[in-house]
C-alpha cells in the first residue's frame, strides 16, 4: 500500500520506526547501506536483504517504487520482512509505502542447487 502525508518525512519516519518495533529491531537503510545502528536485526535482516534475489519479487506498484535508494525502515527476518519505504515528495506530500514481505523457504534439490 502506498500513501501520501502532509507530515514531514522525519515525522512519518519517527512514527513508523516506533510502530515497527512490534516486529523486533528496526534498521534504517539508504539503498543497501545502513544508516546508524543497529545495522542488522537480531534475526539477521540487513539492508542488502530486499527479496530481489527472487526474480518473482518486485517492489513496483505502478507509479511508486520503494527500491529507489531512498530511506527504508526494516524489521523482521530475511524471510519475513516489514518495510516502510520512502520516495521523493510529490505535490507537497511525503510519499511512502508499507510492505509485508513473506518469502518461501529455499528448497534444495538432490543436485544441491536451490529451486
Amino acid at each position: 500500500m502506498s500513501y501520501g502525508s502532509s507530515d514531514s518525512e522525519e515525522k512519518v519516519t519517527a512514527f513508523y520506526k516506533k510502530a515497527l518495533t512490534r516486529y523486533g529491531d528496526v534498521i534504517t537503510c539508504n539503498g543497501k547501506s545502513p544508516v546508524g545502528t543497529p545495522t542488522a536485526t537480531s534475526e539477521g535482516l540487513n539492508c542488502a536483504d530486499n527479496g530481489n534475489n527472487n526474480p518473482n519479487v518486485k517492489f513496483d506498484n505502478g507509479d511508486f517504487n520503494i527500491d529507489t535508494g531512498k530511506i527504508q525502515l526494516k524489521a523482521g527476518s530475511k524471510r519475513h520482512q516489514h518495510i516502510v519505504g520512502f520516495e521523493e515528495p510529490k505535490d507537497g506530500q511525503t510519499r511512502f509505502a508499507l510492505v509485508a514481505l513473506d518469502l518461501p523457504a529455499v528448497v534444495e534439490n538432490k543436485s544441491g542447487s536451490s529451486d
